[in-house]
């Protein structure tokens, strides 16, 4: 049996990682390009990454 890794590419918009990582229920997403391992992201590093809801505020 394989599993299939769940990964994001370097210009995936942060909300959806955080969308692919809340359905999967993962807190830590292998970053690929073309086809090679580039690095990681986490929920923390994307949530630091997000704006603010007071910056959202319009």
């Amino acid at each position: 049996m394989k599993t299939e890794v769940i990964t994001v590419e370097p210009k995936t918009p942060i909300m959806d990682a955080l969308d692919i990582m809340k359905k999967n229920n993962i807190r830590h997403l292998p970053v690929t390009q073309n086809g090679k391992f580039s690095g990681f992201v986490t929920r923390g590093m994307l949530r630091d990454a997000s704006p603010s809801d007071a910056t959202s505020l319009s």
